[in-house]
């Protein structure tokens, strides 16, 4: 099997898009990026376009912070433009967060979340585009997700045609549930986020290369694959201990890291 790999540009945050795109697309085993959508509005979408032309690179996903818990019309709105945006890209995944459980009780951000993606699912539908819901970490129940666990997403995109899920190991190994929930979700994953868990850590958020933290990554893979994931592999570093100076060599380190746990 060929997997393709590539990195999320918030591995590379001092970069611009346009940095990124050139510096990825330069190192060798990175065939796609992850890209943000804060990132994206600093040069545009015909801009980024013509960039991932020049450089052949892909877009493995394009991510979108929903905020549906929050402001739902105007999610629903810069949904759909994130939507377009996608298409435009030739990005057939969009990477997308609820919004913070403020104020409001579990129950309620899942109804918003649930009406949201009942409303963007025929909008990206038509573009060709999945609308992939991520589950975060409980750590950021208060700041980006109300939904925190992959049977909880499951439940969210039950019956929405197109609507799948992004299985991110770094937020979601901890499931004291999760080789059954994975089970459940045959099919439905649209992209495989990969990081590991530093351990110990001073900072919750450093993340590792894949292959030098604690979390099982490779088990973790080898299910998936079984239940025929054939997706893109996203390296997803978000971190504060590299600077600019160290992007090439941490690329390089991600790109070893993926395939080591691939081949295990």
């Amino acid at each position: 099997m060929t997997r393709q790999i590539a990195v999320s540009q918030i591995t590379t945050p001092q970069w611009s898009l346009q940095e990124a795109v050139e510096n990825y697309a330069r190192t060798e085993g990175i065939q796609g990026i992850g890209i943000w959508s804060d990132k994206l509005s600093q040069v545009g979408t015909k801009k980024a376009a013509q960039l991932l032309q020049a450089t052949g690179l892909q877009v493995s996903t394009l991510v979108f912070i929903g905020n549906f818990t929050q402001e739902a019309n105007k999610g629903i709105e810069d949904g759909k433009r994130a939507i377009e945006n996608a298409h435009q890209l030739g990005a057939k995944t969009l990477l997308t967060v609820t919004g913070p459980r403020l104020h409001i009780s579990t129950e309620a951000g899942n109804c918003r979340t649930r009406t949201a993606l009942e409303a963007l699912a025929p909008v990206a539908q038509q573009a060709d585009v999945t609308l992939a819901l991520e589950p975060l970490n409980p750590m950021d129940v208060t700041r980006y997700s109300t939904v925190v666990t992959i049977q909880q997403a499951l439940t969210l995109v039950k019956g929405l045609p197109g609507v799948g899920l992004i299985f991110d190991i770094w937020n979601t190994w901890w499931e004291p549930q999760l080789s059954a929930a994975l089970e459940s979700v045959q099919g439905k994953i649209a992209c495989v986020q990969l990081a590991d868990w530093k351990e110990p850590s001073d900072n919750p958020r450093n993340r590792a290369v894949p292959g030098e933290g604690v979390a099982p990554l490779a088990k973790l893979v080898k299910q998936v694959e079984q239940l025929g994931y054939q997706g893109w592999y996203e390296v997803e570093i978000m971190s504060d201990q590299y600077q600019p100076k160290e992007y090439s060599d941490l690329l390089r380190a991600c790109v070893q890291g993926t395939r080591n746990v691939l081949a295990d």
